[in-house]
């Protein structure tokens, strides 16, 4: 019986030895560094430890059904296997795998080529130390006499197993509670210090619902008093001018539209955005702080047309709770549609990639275009649709309407022709595409695949750059007052090894997390101008700027702006002069926490905010 007891104690300490060391191998493999692994553990031990008990309870679990030696054989396939997908997410997206890529892997929206996938020998070295803690337990499990887990009946180990899994579910409510829900009320260096397995499986949006406050209302409620047009100019016909003017309005947003002038290290015969570097020094533009990088285009195209910021949900997962085609949610778009506008929204890739087709019908666009019912598809940069197809597809639109119409014409547009080809990799398609620039390193010599790659990616930006200056050319000669908008969605899904190629200067987090805003008019407004804010704050500022009455949730977000935030996500956090915010006061955090309920309404189709979205002349 003593023999027994001492054994069953090795093995509970067995597993915490385990769980603590599979922990670290998969955070380990994602950073090719073991230095932010123990930082994390300095700094968050807390968290450090309850995720380690997890994981030992859900071993606990594995070895309650069947023995110890199996218990460690799925403990460490399932924490090489995550350790491997994080190690392949951060490499290319300066991310973490979450419950939500989890979920859209099995609705296959995430694909990936062979030349994503730079295999490490940090993964191996993880490998190998799996494989010999494995056969300790083979061993330990012998010694036990694996035999006496059997002699209990089959629904004795099923209770032990749920019994497993429920600890191991209690666990990370703790953790959650804990720890996650700190993502709406810390500073963002917290935030950037924090990952692991168990946060990983727990999609971030599933309950900030059961935060409640009300305190978003004295924001929400405020006025906002229009500026209104001092002039009208350029080649329009002014007997469709009047004091609230509502022009075509075309909105773009440009697949990894990416400043080149952050890659110090890359020369090329010529500026691949020069187009979009005079329209801006002449029309205006800026830049945004998204809360992506390298991928996950939805999210801040969810920011742009909701209002909502991303960083209080998860990744691409709002689509899918957004909309299922048969409740209409209220956005941007029902906003242009009450103000009398023929809403189109174009994608050049399938519709049922991240749901858009059903999430758009919710929106309540008039009109969707994807590459299933597009007219202009034939021309390709590689295996995308180019940029130069998506602007004859606008016109074409835009003609359509003016034609058929008397209602403004507002598009929204979303290029990918500069997307990395996974796309439609499984067609077997090579890159092939016109080279219009010659790309060299300042110093030293790239790799093979960072010359591949940086040479593709600046190719694919000049076509994005000469396309939408043909865009502009064409409705200089409108005579109907018209703004286009193109601002990027993320940075460009390059390696690490890449991004140290292209640079002399390590990236900050504010450029890697920077997108390049342009804007034209033809009738005589002033410059357009934004600054590092947030993409759900765009919107805002691009309303002020066409002088339209602000929404309920654009006036909030304004007024967040004006006393509050210049900048808020999950990397970077400024005051509204500008400032670094490291640590929020109470008052902040008690406004992040209105400000998720003021989400979470939204969503639900709350009564009382059911108005937050609706046009008063």
């Amino acid at each position: 019986m003593k023999s027994c007891f001492k054994w069953n104690i090795l093995r509970f300490v067995v597993i915490f030895i385990y769980s603590f060391l599979f922990l670290v191998g998969l955070e380990y493999t994602a950073f090719k560094d073991i230095e932010p692994v123990v930082t994390w553990f300095k700094e968050y031990p807390l968290y450090f430890i309850l995720t380690a008990v997890a994981i030992s309870f859900l071993f606990f679990a594995f070895t309650a059904l069947c023995n110890f030696f199996v218990g460690s054989l799925l403990t460490g396939i399932l924490a090489w296997v995550f350790g491997m997908v994080n190690y392949f997410k951060y490499s290319m997206r300066k991310d973490f795998v979450t419950g939500d890529d989890i979920y859209n892997f099995f609705h296959g929206n995430l694909e990936f080529s062979n030349s994503d996938i730079d295999y490490s020998k940090h993964l191996f070295y993880f490998l190998g130390a799996y494989i010999f803690l494995t056969l300790i337990s083979f061993f330990i499990n012998k010694g036990f006499n694996s035999a006496r887990d059997f002699k209990y009946r089959w629904y004795m180990r099923t209770i032990g197993m749920f019994v497993g899994v429920l600890l191991t579910a209690s666990t990370c409510l703790i953790v959650y509670f804990q720890e996650n829900m700190k993502d709406f009320i810390e500073g963002s260096e917290y935030i950037g210090g924090k990952y692991g397995l168990i946060l990983g499986y727990i999609p971030s949006n599933t309950m900030p619902h059961m935060v409640i406050s009300k305190d978003y209302k004295p924001l929400l409620n405020k006025d906002y008093v229009r500026k209104g047009h001092d002039k009208i100019e350029g080649n329009v016909d002014k007997s469709k001018t009047n004091a609230f003017i509502k022009p075509n309005v075309i909105v773009i947003m440009s697949e990894s539209l990416y400043d080149t002038d952050h890659f110090d290290n890359v020369k090329c015969d010529t500026d691949p955005l020069n187009n979009i570097h005079e329209i801006q020094s002449k029309y205006g533009g800026g830049s945004i702080e998204v809360d992506i990088f390298g991928g996950g285009t939805a999210n801040t195209e969810w920011e742009f047309l909701t209002g909502m910021g991303h960083k209080y949900f998860s990744s691409n997962l709002m689509y899918y709770k957004y909309g299922d085609g048969s409740v209409e949610h209220k956005s941007m778009v029902s906003y242009m549609k009450d103000m009398g506008y023929h809403t189109v929204a174009i994608h050049p890739y399938k519709g049922s990639f991240f749901n858009r087709i059903d999430t758009y019908k919710s929106m309540g666009f008039d009109e969707t275009y994807f590459r299933e019912n597009m007219t202009h598809t034939k021309e390709l940069f590689d295996v995308n649709i180019s940029d130069y197809a998506l602007t004859d597809e606008i016109i074409e639109k835009y003609e359509n309407v003016n034609a058929s119409s008397d209602a403004p014409f507002f598009n929204f547009s979303i290029s990918v022709g500069s997307h990395k080809p996974c796309l439609d990799y499984d067609e077997g398609k090579p890159y092939e595409y016109k080279e219009h620039l010659n790309v060299l390193p300042k110093e030293g010599n790239f790799d093979t695949t960072s010359s591949r790659d940086l040479k593709r990616y600046y190719n694919a930006v000049y076509e994005a750059d000469e396309a939408f200056k043909e865009l502009c050319d064409y409705f200089a000669n409108v005579s109907e007052p018209t703004v286009i908008m193109m601002f990027g969605d993320h940075a460009p899904p390059l390696m690490d090894e890449t991004y140290a190629d292209a640079t002399i200067k390590d990236l900050s987090d504010e450029e890697l997390y920077e997108t390049p805003v342009v804007c034209y008019n033809n009738y005589g407004l002033d410059k357009f101008e934004v600054n590092r804010i947030n993409a759900n704050y765009l919107t805002t500022e691009f309303f002020k700027y066409l002088d339209f009455p602000l929404p309920k949730a654009l006036i909030y977000n304004d007024n967040l702006m004006k006393y509050w935030y210049q900048c808020n996500n999950k990397k970077v956090v400024k005051d509204k002069d500008g400032n670094d915010i490291i640590k929020m006061s109470k008052e902040m955090m008690k406004l992040e926490k209105a400000t998720l309920s003021l989400y979470q309404g939204e969503l639900r189709n709350k009564e009382s905010l059911k108005d937050i979205w609706d046009y008063k002349e």
